[in-house]
């Protein structure tokens, strides 16, 4: 970013613009900022270091040719007004000695050491950023020093969330994480609209997202425990997202979360750190948990205090938070050790990865209840004041929002029911075709001199004996056709599902490996630190596997993997499912088990009945084994082969 500094002054000269007295043009900007690199100048000698820029040499030159020149103190971190030529000039302590009107060399002491990086103004309300965004309330402040905004866009009549960066050796790299984590698809991400630099600074702007913030919310004490489960959850499945791509956030603070009426929690404004590591932001998410539950923040060496006003740090025990089922009692213990495991993901038994929390907050054990977006919007202890209204013109909007949204679906529902009406005709008239043809054909049907009692079908579905009088459609006596016999089905391709995880899959060059027809070689997951379940790290990882057209597969046929020192299968005891799958790479709640199974030392074979025709089909391990190096839990799985029916 551009750091624009002020033009120094000379002596004679009071404009600033850094010319000389008597007309005579420095060359170079006199005002310009010296190279670290430069170093201290020698007393009588401006020449400049051959490692400082151009700039600092012009400027030293120039500073030959001024009659009176006045030292710059180096700690001063603003340019420094030209004070009157007395020939014995004082600024900031540093006295000039000898100073003449012939050019005599300066006896008194040149710049000392590097002039540090002008200060970023810090604006106040009113200010307006980038020539359209007015500055309306100050949101809150990081431990960064960035600092969060309500503004409002004098372009189009609209509120908006602008984050101000300073200018500092890593704004470049967080900025460029943050447009990165505001092209993101997700409920609790707000996208970034705007991008630009202003008052030595850099603006990120955000639509504003209405509702209450979490220091809203607490206003009147702790949430109710199915409460805060819920929105910790929603707001763990948003930073989830955010480090599926690769970003780690780094400002997760209650009063940048905010919760509608509607139940919708989302994140006000987002800012992807440079340094951030997604440890912290669990940390950070098992904090605003701690926060909800027992209206404390539990600070710690790994978790910063907040800057927000009102919100006092919990009680330490042996040199971390007290648990919070101790701190409010009305916590469930389960809900309270999990909150742990999130402070704490350095623990043997912590939350490592922000998808498991989120996961984890799902379960009934954990959620401690059903969610009531009221109940968010009010705690129990008391209702909590009214965000701030909105203006006329924002309501406008939103009842002209709504008003076409209420267009957008009656059209669309008439569009259906047309639809149905035309399939419902076609339909009643291929029916009716089909009926008129049977009966057209039933005189031709002739049973012979050795009619045998062959079953019909008649209408209501009951069996009649041969010449048997009904009515409705028949179909012939002959036997139905048998189902065309199962086939072994090629496999062309596959890759890792993961729904669970973090955006590394386990070991996706190992994918193709079963279906080599070797099992002494195959697939294997990652080395877990805890099982799987509905307790455990993640549900579940497995292989979509892919066919080269749509089959009915009638089943799966697991190998497990074979140790090469002992011949025997390496992990016995894992369980394994076998999911329908509609695409590559769906989510979990999309597919359906078709079989499962516990697979030991023998191949296991998964018969499978009323599967969907489809190419695609996942084998998805529930259950590790805990004889990996180091007592980890993993699967091994050598081959997989399907048999099925087109």
């Amino acid at each position: 970013m551009a750091n624009d500094q002020p033009d120094a002054q000379v002596p004679g000269n009071p404009s600033g613009d850094g010319t000389p007295a008597g007309g005579a043009t420095p060359a170079g900007d006199a005002g310009h900022r010296s190279d670290p690199a430069a170093g201290h100048g020698a007393p009588g000698n401006n020449s400049a270091d051959p490692n400082a820029d151009p700039g600092t040499a012009a400027a030293n030159n120039a500073a030959d040719n001024t009659a009176g020149n006045n030292s710059a103190n180096s700690n001063n971190d603003t340019a420094t007004d030209a004070l009157p030529n007395t020939g014995q000039d004082a600024i900031h302590g540093d006295t000039q000695q000898g100073d003449t009107q012939q050019g005599d060399t300066q006896q008194g002491d040149t710049q000392q050491g590097d002039t540090q990086q002008e200060e970023t103004p810090e604006l106040a309300p009113g200010a307006t950023v980038g020539g359209r965004y007015r500055l309306v309330t100050l949101v809150t402040t990081d431990h960064a020093g960035n600092r969060f905004w309500r503004a409002r866009d004098t372009v189009l009549p609209r509120d908006m969330a602008i984050t101000l960066l300073p200018d500092s050796s890593g704004a470049s790299a967080t900025v460029a994480r943050t447009l990165r984590a505001g092209r993101l698809h997700h409920i609790g991400l707000p996208q970034t609209l705007d991008l630009g630099t202003d008052h030595g600074q850099t603006f990120v702007v955000g639509q504003w997202v209405d509702g209450a913030t979490l220091t809203d919310l607490l206003s009147h004490g702790p949430l109710e425990p199915a409460v805060a489960s819920s929105i910790a959850g929603r707001l763990a499945d948003a930073v989830a997202e955010a480090h599926r791509n690769g970003l780690a956030l780094g400002s997760i603070t209650p009063s940048l979360i905010r919760v509608n009426v509607d139940g919708q929690v989302r994140f006000s404004h987002v800012i992807a750190h440079a340094a951030a590591a997604p440890d912290a932001d669990i940390r950070a998410v098992g904090g605003l948990l701690y926060l909800m539950l027992t209206g404390l923040w539990p600070a710690s060496n790994t978790l910063p205090a907040l800057t927000e006003p009102g919100i006092r740090s919990a009680p330490m025990r042996d040199g971390r938070e007290a648990p919070a089922d101790e701190v409010n009692p009305a916590v469930p213990p389960a809900l309270a050790q999990l909150t742990e495991r999130a402070l704490h993901p350095e623990d043997p038994d912590g939350i490592s990865a922000v998808a498991a929390l989120a996961t984890l907050l799902r379960t009934p054990e954990n959620a401690a209840g059903g969610f009531d977006p009221r109940a968010a919007a009010t705690p129990a202890h008391g209702p909590v004041e009214p965000p701030p209204t909105m203006s006329p013109a924002d309501k406008r909007l939103r009842r002209e929002r709504r008003l076409k949204l209420s267009v957008a679906v009656a059209f669309l529902a008439a569009f259906v029911a047309l639809i149905l009406i035309v399939v419902g005709t076609l339909a009643r008239n291929t029916l009716a075709d089909i009926d008129r043809s049977n009966k057209s054909d039933l005189g031709l049907i002739t049973t012979g001199s050795s009619t045998t009692a062959r079953a019909t079908t008649v209408a209501g579905g009951a069996p009649a004996a041969s010449g048997a009088a009904s009515s409705g459609p028949q179909t012939s006596g002959s036997p139905s056709s048998s189902a065309a016999p199962s086939a072994p089905v090629a496999i062309v391709g596959g890759q890792v599902y993961d729904p669970n995880g973090t955006g590394k899959p386990d070991n996706p060059d190992l994918v193709d490996l079963l279906w080599d027809k070797n099992a002494a070689k195959g697939w294997q997951t990652d080395q877990y630190k805890q099982q799987f379940g509905p307790n455990g790290y993640k549900t579940g990882v497995g292989v979509t596997l892919q066919f080269d057209k749509p089959v009915k597969p009638t089943s799966v046929t697991v190998t497990p993997a074979l140790d090469p020192t002992t011949g025997q299968a390496a992990t016995q005891g894992m369980q394994v499912q076998i999911r329908s799958a509609d695409s590559i790479n769906p989510p979990l709640d999309a597919t359906q088990v078709l079989a499962q199974g516990t697979i030991n030392a023998a191949p296991a074979e998964f018969p499978i009945n009323n599967a969907p025709t489809s190419r695609y089909l996942i084998v998805f391990v529930t259950r590790t084994v805990d004889n990996a190096p180091g007592g980890r839990w993993w699967a091994q799985i050598g081959e997989v082969s399907v048999q099925g029916t087109q």
